[in-house]
């Protein structure tokens, strides 16, 4: 399993080069079908306690336009929809 990690203000010296490699696979999810899903993280901080079932809000959807522009994540649900985006703090990707 390989994990990439960035970190908003990350010291890590592969942050940048971690952040690009998310860049190119949220680029990649234009035209795919995905589920949307966020959680709060609890308060414990304990991020492996968070629920990933799928719950009543998450958004299952065709994606589109996605990019990242700055630290922001935009998408849009149809080819003509309204641009939604979220700025995030920190991107976990679980390459497998």
């Amino acid at each position: 399993m390989t994990v990439i990690t960035w970190l908003q203000g990350g010291s890590d010296p592969n942050n940048g080069a971690n952040f690009e490699t998310i860049r190119e696979w949220w680029g990649k999810l234009s035209g795919k079908e995905v589920i949307l899903a966020q959680r709060l993280i609890p308060e414990s901080g304990e991020v492996s306690q968070i629920n990933w079932e799928p719950q009543k809000f998450d958004d299952q959807l065709v994606m589109y336009n996605a990019e990242i522009r700055g630290i922001t994540l935009y998408w849009q649900k149809s080819v003509s929809g309204e641009e939604r985006s979220f700025t995030p703090y920190k991107l976990v990707l679980d390459t497998t």
